[in-house]
């Protein structure tokens, strides 16, 4: 990928940075799902991490496959909580400063200067990869009708 298309992940474009995730991410869990003939995927996704995923049902279809958001309405208190009371490890960069954590490339550590946990990711250009957006302008309809 690299010889074809440089650092995607490098450059502070949201377009090549889009391009980045659609090549390592988008089509390789589209092609997953396709492949497994999936009917239904577990996804740990917020409803407080970015304005996108507060508007998430915790049951949604996209691109015709059943979504499941098992933690939609839990905060990191609740995360921490419930690892601690089941006794799981997590993840040795939250020791780091890490708040969320994707690619080694896409992700640091919070520092004072950031006004969101989020602004730690894709260097503050972009909340989302793409896993978990609308597909469709169907699907992006539905979107916008759920969160009115």
């Amino acid at each position: 990928m690299e010889a074809l298309y440089g650092r995607l992940w490098n450059e502070k474009d949201v377009d090549a940075l889009n391009r980045y995730d659609q090549i390592r991410k988008v089509e390789p869990m589209q092609r997953a799902l396709k492949e497994l003939r999936a009917t239904g995927w577990l996804a740990g996704l917020r409803g407080d991490q970015t304005k996108h995923r507060q508007g998430l049902a915790r049951i949604g279809k996209q691109s015709g496959i059943y979504k499941i958001l098992p933690i939609l309405s839990w905060h990191s208190r609740d995360i921490y909580q419930y690892l601690t009371a089941h006794d799981l490890p997590y993840h040795p960069f939250f020791d780091l400063g890490y708040t969320t954590v994707g690619d080694w490339h896409s992700s640091r550590p919070l520092t004072a200067d950031d006004t969101d946990e989020r602004d730690t990711r894709f260097h503050g250009l972009k909340q989302e990869c793409g896993l978990h957006l609308p597909k469709t302008q169907a699907e992006a309809q539905s979107l916008d009708s759920s969160s009115l």
